[in-house]
């Protein structure tokens, strides 16, 4: 039962935040401007650097594992959750470092090869996309971490 709600929960929200993001981006510029939005490097730096650290702290299965205790039916071991706990954490601490080195990066980038200053709007658009990218990461993981920290919490 308790997997169950918790998938409904999620579900719904994360509909809830892509209608709302829709909205939003759709009230500033139209259907044209959701090209606006897709940059894959701006998506796969901070993505990239949060695999690096999961990596490299030996958490990377502890993390997949988190969604598995919050959503799974199975029983897991203190041990288990409180590494799962422990590794979500560490996504939430470096998510946001992340999109904000992948913006600095794109920012000096920028200066440094920045000829024309009529590109200089777009060009900082794609800097700011890594963020926004971080910023929704970070807000579709919250709810599985708070679900993760009250049954951590329960022993």
């Amino acid at each position: 039962q308790k997997g169950t709600w918790s998938i409904i929960g999620t579900m719904v929200s994360f509909l809830m935040l892509v209608i709302a993001c829709g909205a939003v981006i759709l009230s500033a510029g139209g259907v044209k401007s959701l090209s606006w939005y897709i940059d894959l490097p701006s998506i796969v730096i901070p993505l990239g650097i949060t695999f690096f650290v999961l990596m490299a702290s030996n958490s990377l299965w502890d993390f997949f594992q988190s969604f598995f205790i919050v959503y799974g039916k199975k029983d897991y071991s203190e041990e288990q959750m409180l590494q799962a706990w422990l590794a979500m954490k560490t996504v939430l601490f470096v998510i946001p470092i992340a999109g904000v080195f992948s913006f600095m990066v794109s920012i000096v980038a920028i200066i440094g090869f920045m000829s024309d200053l009529s590109l200089l709007g777009p060009h900082l658009a794609v800097a700011v996309l890594s963020v926004f990218y971080c910023s929704i990461i970070e807000i579709l993981l919250i709810p599985t971490a708070v679900r993760l920290r009250k049954i951590t919490k329960s022993f």
